[in-house]
């Protein structure tokens, strides 16, 4: 999965400078040309959204995520949390295989719109919501394989 997190850090980075080019770019020309173009706007808004869900893969990847474990490491100690731990992460295998398949969905409906500036298939911008969620799926079962053999080396 190494290699696959590589690719999604450096596609992550890329739409990121991107957005930021776009929002200097709809600034710029709204403010200083007094030119109000669309697809600065437009182009942002997209970028954020795709930014924004590939930093929550490699949030999940990292174990970065937001986590409370105030039970199982108040009341049960680390046999209760290791539980604990596994039973959240099949909650959330679930809910993102739910993610996954009504972001399929999503996007094979909306396919035909296109957005009104760039013309773009709004399938593009709803791809987002399954391939952040299968990555996030694969991060997790990569987890619950790791954490069944035993404690991670250091340095992965």
């Amino acid at each position: 999965m190494r290699p696959v997190g590589r690719l999604v850090d450096g596609i992550t980075v890329i739409l990121l400078v991107a957005m930021c080019g776009a929002t200097v770019t709809g600034v710029l020309d709204r403010f200083v040309l007094g030119v109000g173009l669309a697809w600065p706007e437009e182009v942002s808004r997209f970028l954020l959204i795709w930014v924004s869900l590939l930093a929550a893969a490699i949030a999940v990847r990292e174990r970065k995520h937001f986590v409370v474990d105030v039970v199982g490491s108040l009341w049960g100690g680390p046999r209760l949390a290791a539980r604990l731990d596994a039973v959240i992460r099949l909650v959330c295998f679930l809910f993102l295989l739910g993610v996954v398949g009504y972001g399929l969905q999503l996007s094979i409906v909306f396919h035909p719109q296109r957005s009104p500036a760039l013309g773009l298939p709004m399938s593009v911008v709803y791809a987002a919501v399954p391939v952040s969620g299968a990555l996030m799926l694969g991060y997790l079962a990569r987890d619950a394989v790791r954490d069944r053999r035993g404690p991670r080396p250091s340095g992965d």
